[in-house]
């Protein structure tokens, strides 16, 4: 997970590999813990030639001030590398992010969501050390309540 200045600020933007057939691309995604969806921006759905408008809608959301129409673009898989180049997938659904408004300035630079729900799904934890983020797979075992005798 890296830091990088975006909008002002520093943000956590992560890279993955994303195998949406017949397509496959190596991208970022800002980390957005407020995000209920992981999307895929128009930018990127552009680039890829991934025929978004084909899709059917799914709803909308906010991020910021920006709305973005939400097509789903069916299941893909998440391909994360960690430290020891070991490929980490992850079946997951995406969705394609349409902006409602075609003026905004920030159109063309809008990042990828990393929304809460691949976090969830998959019990997966944001960590914040000194310096270094990273994503940890939750034991679920050491965070259940014990059973009182």
């Amino acid at each position: 997970i890296d830091r990088t200045n975006w909008q002002g600020g520093l943000r956590q933007f992560i890279n993955f590999s994303l195998i949406l057939p017949p397509n496959r691309l190596t991208t970022n995604a800002l980390i957005d813990t407020g995000s209920p969806y992981t999307v895929i921006t128009e930018p990127t759905l552009k680039r890829t030639r991934i025929p978004y408008t084909k899709y059917d809608y799914f709803g909308t959301i906010v991020i910021g001030k920006i709305i973005l129409n939400l097509v789903e673009l069916g299941k893909g898989t998440i391909v994360f590398k960690d430290e020891k180049n070991v490929l980490h997938p992850f079946e997951h659904d995406i969705y394609g992010g349409i902006f409602v408004d075609r003026n905004v300035e920030i159109v063309g630079t809008f990042p990828n969501i990393f929304g809460e729900d691949f976090r969830d799904k998959n019990q997966i934890s944001l960590v914040k050390e000194q310096g270094k983020d990273y994503f940890m797979k939750l034991d679920l075992d050491l965070i259940k309540p014990k059973e009182t005798e």
